[in-house]
């Protein structure tokens, strides 16, 4: 469903916004400083990614979708363990939002794919 495209690339351009160096609102450890640097950077190279295969054949997408999933959950987890306060709650939120999306997406158009 090439429709399901234009939203799925809107939330993870949505996603990319909310992106930025660990702030107030994070744990000041060296590892999560490292972590959520390796996040952020993670979901805009997927941005990116689902970009450049706005025409790709449905296999492709379907395969980009699951990698789009994968990377959106290690990404929440990351943000629930160094984020604090609005920034974890924010985040979080858009990445389960995102993980969702592209999974009702890949259950409706991936079947076999």
């Amino acid at each position: 469903m090439r429709s399901l495209f234009p939203r799925i690339a809107r939330v993870a351009a949505f996603l990319l916004a909310l992106a930025a160096p660990a702030s107030a609102g994070s744990l000041d450890t060296a590892a999560c400083k490292r972590d959520l640097m390796v996040a952020e950077s993670t979901m805009r190279i997927q941005q990116d990614r689902l970009a450049a295969l706005a025409d790709a054949s449905q296999a492709k997408l379907c395969d980009a979708w699951r990698e789009h999933v994968r990377a959106a959950k290690s990404a929440n987890a990351i943000y629930g363990r160094c984020l604090t306060d609005t920034d974890k709650r924010v985040k979080t939120a858009e990445t389960a939002s995102t993980a969702a999306d592209f999974e009702q997406a890949i259950a409706g158009s991936c079947k076999g794919k």
